[in-house]
């Protein structure tokens, strides 16, 4: 009688039956918030499911926004860069997708005691790819790497810089509401000049959960770290995000990461994208 009882709420009420895939998230967005304190998409985690999609982007950054700003020491220095663009993905297969963006506009102010400066121009090319190395019903393993191009022209001076980062991603859907995320990965970057490279490596590691309590609706918040790249603990952070689906394959993400720990000087990264997804 209660195994009878308990298959009929599960047919009464799909928000607690269990998830059979791990790549079920509708006309939502999915995985983690496509953040970081990083120039154009590097450093940003990737999903786990691929997908063919559009979207356009708008973003903000903030470094030391209000540092001493208001003690008058004369030390206060802020930059602020923020831009619009392009990203796409196109799910070749089953288990993998490649993908681009392109940030077509990047403004970027900068301030300090005695000199204010405003750059406009084009930002940074990305490209890379994800592929599913095991996929289980609601359980996904996959790797991703990828390359940022030093596009904005006018930005560098005598120096040329190069980033590359790859990881490897795991998704698992416990209910057709509640999804888990996790990457762990490197980002490096070096320079193209006649001076030293500079190159840099660092660790990231980025763990999150997905919430959907409705069908047109997610909630998403992301717990991460970074080692190694400038200093010993470069940042903990939090980022939180709403996603909503407007129309089918239509949908809207906005979301901001702040860190919470480290030697980071950042202040702030937020991000509106709005995608349509083909394969809906």
């Amino acid at each position: 009688m209660r195994g009878l009882l308990f298959c009929w709420l599960l047919a009464a009420f799909p928000a607690v039956s269990l998830a059979e895939d791990v790549c079920t998230s509708g006309g939502l967005m999915d995985g983690p918030l496509g953040l970081s304190f990083f120039e154009g998409d590097s450093g940003c985690p990737r999903r786990v499911c691929p997908r063919t999609e559009v979207t356009l982007d708008g973003s903000v950054m903030g470094i030391d926004v209000a540092d001493d700003l208001f003690t008058q020491s004369g030390d206060f220095y802020a930059t602020i860069a923020g831009g619009g663009g392009f990203s796409g993905s196109w799910k070749f297969s089953e288990r993998g997708e490649l993908f681009a963006s392109f940030q077509v506009l990047n403004v970027r102010f900068v301030q300090n005691a005695t000199i204010t400066g405003t750059r406009t121009g084009i930002g940074w090319f990305s490209a890379g790819a994800t592929y599913q190395g095991f996929r289980a019903g609601n359980l996904a393993l996959a790797m991703t790497a990828r390359l940022t191009l030093p596009t904005a022209f006018g930005y560098y001076e005598h120096a040329w810089p190069l980033a590359a980062d790859f990881g490897v991603l795991a998704g698992y859907r416990p209910l057709e509401w509640l999804g888990l995320h996790g990457q762990l990965g490197v980002v490096s970057s070096l320079a193209m000049s006649k001076a030293n490279p500079n190159a840099r490596a660092g660790l990231q590691i980025i763990s999150g959960v997905e919430f959907m309590p409705l069908e047109w609706l997610g909630v998403v918040l992301d717990l991460g770290v970074q080692l190694g790249y400038a200093a010993p603990v470069d940042m903990l952070h939090l980022g939180a995000g709403f996603r909503f689906r407007i129309w089918r394959g239509l949908g809207v993400e906005i979301g901001a990461m702040l860190p919470c720990a480290g030697e980071t000087k950042a202040d702030l990264a937020a991000a509106l994208r709005i995608g349509y997804r083909f394969d809906y």
